[in-house]
Formats: structure tokens, C-alpha cells, sequence
């Protein structure tokens, strides 16, 4: 959803936002990479989740950033990110891309 929400927004898109079909076909054509996997929630996500959200403090992003470190943290995945502040969150394995 996150994905869908950020191509669709005209700022983080430099005022060329996507229509919602484009989007949706963006997000198709990076699933049909072999090396990208959709994560769903593990009966640990919640616990993780909990854990997270008890070591920040409430801010605009603070919901979306906990449930992407927690769905990192109890999948073992790593989080590919263009966002500096979540990248200084501890603990789950992310991969900070450099924004044009």
C-alpha cells in the first residue's frame, strides 16, 4: 500500500504523480522479479509489533514506520527504503537507497 500511496503522490513524484492503474502496474512489474517477495504477517508480526511500538514516540509517521520495521524484524527481512528517518530506526536489516 505504501508503494501505491508514494506514486500516486504528485510531491515525492516531482508533479508527475501515477493514475492508480499505472501504479498497480508498477507494483505488478516489480512482484514478477523473482527476487522480490511479498511479506504477509506472521502470527510474531503482533508481538514485534508491540515490542516496536513501545520503543518510539508518536509522531506522523510513527504508525507506518513501526509496522514496516515489525514486519521486517519478525520476517527476517530486509527493508529497501529512500527514507533517511526510517533508516535510523534499530534493528531491522535495511537497505538504504540514494535518492535523484
Amino acid at each position: 500500500m505504501g508503494l501505491l500511496r508514494l506514486l500516486t503522490n504528485a510531491k515525492v513524484m516531482a508533479g508527475a504523480p501515477l493514475s492508480a492503474a499505472q501504479a498497480w502496474g508498477v507494483r505488478d512489474n516489480i512482484l514478477s522479479d523473482p527476487k522480490v517477495t511479498m511479506v504477509k504477517e506472521s502470527d510474531e508480526f503482533e508481538k514485534q509489533g508491540r515490542r516496536t511500538a513501545r520503543a518510539g514516540k508518536v509522531g506522523p509517521n510513527f504508525w507506518t514506520d513501526a509496522h514496516l520495521v515489525s514486519l521486517c524484524l519478525a520476517s527476517g527481512c530486509t527493508l529497501v527504503t529512500f527514507d533517511r528517518a526510517l533508516a535510523s530506526k534499530q534493528g531491522c536489516l535495511l537497505h538504504l537507497l540514494a535518492s535523484n
